[in-house]
C-alpha cells in the first residue's frame, strides 16, 4: 500500500506507513505451482484470493502520539468502552515499522516503542498512513484513525496495489500473470 501511493502515478500524498486490518489477507501466498500455472508464477486470482475485499485505500495524518495509540488499540474496547468477544486484533504493518509490547502492562500503556524507517517514533510529528477507507473510518474499533486530519480517499483498491507491487519487474524468481 505505502509502495502504491510512492509511484509517479499517483498524485496524492505519499504514505509513510500503512496498515492492514485483522483478517485483511485471506489467502497464502506459495511459491510452488497451485492452479498449473508453473512455480513462481502468480495468478491473478491468487492475488484477487489474498485480498479479497477489493476496499479503497485511504490516506490520513496521525501524529505519532495516535500511531502509538492505534498499536494500544490492538486490546480492543468498543466506542461505549467493553471488550468485545475477540479482545485482541493484531494489525498488519509496513516492514519500515517495529514495536514492542509489554502485555503485563496497564491497557493504554503496553506499547514500549516504536519505531519508523529505524528511527523512534516522534509524537509530535504527523505521519501519513494509508489503509483501507473500513480501517480507516474507526473500523474493527480501531477509533484513533477517526482523529486523524486529512482524509483522503487514494483511489487505489487495496487488490490492485498490491497486484501491481507484485507485478514490478525487480522480483527475483517470481512472475505475475493476469489470469
Amino acid at each position: 500500500m505505502v509502495w502504491a501511493t510512492q509511484q509517479d502515478s499517483y498524485g496524492g500524498t505519499r504514505a509513510t506507513i500503512g496498515v492492514m486490518n485483522p483478517g485483511g489477507v485471506r489467502s497464502n501466498l506459495s511459491y510452488e505451482e497451485t492452479a498449473g500455472e508453473g512455480d513462481g508464477v502468480v495468478t491473478y486470482k491468487e492475488a484477487n484470493d489474498i485480498v479479497p475485499f477489493v476496499d479503497n485505500l485511504s490516506t490520513v495524518d496521525l501524529t505519532g502520539e495516535q500511531v502509538t495509540t492505534l498499536l494500544e488499540q490492538q486490546w480492543q474496547r468498543t466506542a461505549e468502552g467493553t471488550v468485545p468477544s475477540r479482545p485482541y486484533l493484531q494489525l498488519g504493518l509496513s516492514d519500515n515499522v517495529s514495536y514492542t509490547f509489554d502485555e503485563s502492562l496497564p491497557e493504554g500503556e503496553r506499547i514500549t516503542s516504536v519505531t519508523v524507517d529505524g528511527e523512534a517514533i516522534d509524537p509530535e510529528a504527523t505521519y501519513t498512513v494509508v489503509a483501507a477507507s473500513f480501517l480507516v473510518a474507526g473500523g474493527d474499533n480501531f477509533h484513533v484513525f477517526t482523529e486523524g486530519s486529512d482524509v483522503t480517499d487514494t483511489g487505489l483498491l487495496d487488490r490492485d496495489a498490491m497486484a501491481a507491487f507484485m507485478y514490478r519487474t525487480d522480483h527475483e524468481g517470481i512472475a505475475f500473470v493476469d489470469n
